[in-house]
């Protein structure tokens, strides 16, 4: 009975050596093959290999060339036992200079996809450290409005509302936006409607993208002033159109009176096809 067991446990462990040989394979030859302009599909490749993969991922963190590809899988697979591997990967970077910023923020996203509580004092200690560029803390703050605890999410609300380095337009517009929006408050949301009012066409289109992750009855009103405002981009307001299109309750005669009024400049005819069928319903 006993060697039964032991030959039964044997199998088991080789079977599962031989899976984890597989599944380093697999994570080797998706990133020998990656191209960094081409990082979507690579990130996209290495999430379908899921939990399994994480413990070699967070292995290639140190030794692949672009670890901000291996984070952002990391935080779209899901598996919080790689939130404090990230965070401790983000402390071997110099958090005072902008050398290393794309993967400093790519880490910060993929912490706020993992939600980790374990993360929130190092992720609070980067906020309140005045060293630390400014765009780091910012980041910083716009994870702990996701994940904080309540005193944390206060801290990091005033820092994203009322902090003076904030002003300074040395930060993104659009790290500015996802701050806004993450935080989500009324004064938050009233200063991202601001900053699409004065931003340009890229910034506008991107709010808007912003804005179609959530469906409350202020985002549906405020998307319907875009796509009603006849002083901005046609595609701008098209796009706000497409994101209140599959909403119910919206009205369906204003999105059409907006369609109409841009046939000249875009192409709509399918999208008031669209509309037309949800407003028989």
């Amino acid at each position: 009975m006993i060697r039964k067991f032991c030959l039964t446990l044997i199998v088991a462990c080789c079977s599962l050596s031989v899976f984890a040989a597989e599944i380093t394979q697999k994570v080797d030859r998706i990133l020998t093959r990656a191209n960094i302009h081409e990082s979507l599909v690579t990130v996209k490749a290495l999430t379908k290999l899921g939990k399994p993969a994480v413990p070699y991922l967070i292995e290639r963190l140190d030794t692949y060339g672009h670890p901000s590809i291996i984070a952002e899988a990391l935080g779209k697979i899901g598996d919080e036992n790689a939130a404090l591997a990230l965070v401790v990967f983000l402390k071997k970077h110099n958090l005072t200079e902008k050398k290393d910023i794309l993967v400093i923020k790519t880490i910060f996203r993929a912490l706020a996809n993992l939600k980790d509580p374990r993360t929130e004092a190092a992720i609070h200690e980067i906020l309140m450290n005045e060293k630390n560029l400014t765009e780091v803390r910012l980041y910083a703050a716009t994870t702990l409005v996701k994940i904080g605890s309540e005193p944390a999410r206060g801290e990091a609300s005033e820092f994203i509302m009322r902090s003076p380095l904030l002003t300074s337009g040395r930060i993104s517009p659009i790290d500015m936006d996802i701050a806004y929006f993450e935080l989500g408050t009324k004064e938050a949301m009233d200063r991202l409607f601001q900053a699409f009012q004065g931003g340009l066409g890229y910034e506008q289109l991107f709010i808007v993208d912003l804005l179609a992750e959530r469906t409350t009855q202020e985002v549906n009103e405020m998307l319907l002033r875009v796509a009603e405002d006849k002083e901005h981009f046609p595609e701008v307001r098209l796009r706000a159109v497409e994101t209140l299109a599959t909403r119910k309750d919206v009205s369906k005669e204003r999105l059409l009176n907006v369609l109409y009024s841009l046939q000249d400049d875009v192409p709509v005819q399918h999208l008031i096809k669209k509309v037309s069928r949800g407003s028989k319903k």
